[in-house]
């Protein structure tokens, strides 16, 4: 090969990997900001906390690459989930904060296993939050869902598995909520799925 094609070669990686840290980088801060527990009761402000915090780990976790062993955070995922299974609940408000910490649970599980076993954690999330996928029940959710479908679109990309048509599900979402979403979080969804469009021509 020659140096000066070599040189184009490298430059091309280079630019490709910059987009997608890029592209990376912004969809995790859009995702901490939307798929977040919000808790003014302090009764259960210190478990929202707790909750908020493992979250972001998590994220930081997986986008940073850290392969250090999350056995133990992952066990105590799971007995979050246990304390939070309760069924039955005292009102709406209460529903949907039990929901958003399973929800919140099982996707950080997802980012902290196996990106084969990832996108059945995001299955379980996406079920707690729905309550029923042909009639999801998400009203004053919508922040958290449009979250928890960015995490996946990560992993898809990241498994080399996103398509137009995972994409165009959340525009979807984006454009049938709107009127639930503030407009800086649907313009920043827009630009983010925009960009990962452009990954795929």
């Amino acid at each position: 090969m020659k140096i000066g094609t070599m040189i184009i070669f490298i430059g091309l990686t280079m630019k490709a990997y910059c987009q997608t840290k890029n592209i990376e980088k912004e969809s995790v801060n859009f995702i901490g900001k939307t798929l977040e527990l919000t808790e003014l009761n302090p009764i259960h402000k210190t478990e929202a906390d707790k909750i908020n915090n493992i979250f972001k780990v998590a994220l930081e976790i997986h986008f940073t690459h850290n392969n250090k062993s999350n056995e133990l955070k992952i066990l105590e995922l799971f007995s979050l989930l246990y304390e939070n299974s309760y069924s039955l609940y005292d009102d709406s408000q209460e529903e949907r904060r039990l929901k958003t910490i399973r929800t919140m649970c099982f996707a950080s599980i997802a980012l902290m296993t196996d990106l084969d076993k990832a996108f059945t954690f995001i299955n379980y999330a996406k079920f707690t939050l729905f309550g029923s996928m042909e009639n999801p029940e998400i009203e004053l959710m919508e922040n958290q869902v449009l979250g928890l479908l960015l995490i996946e679109v990560l992993l898809k990309y990241e498994d080399k598995q996103l398509n137009n048509n995972d994409l165009k599900s959340v525009n979807d979402f984006i454009f049938s909520n709107k009127e639930m979403l503030s407009n800086d979080i649907v313009q920043q969804a827009k630009n983010i799925i925009g960009k990962f469009e452009e990954e795929l021509q």
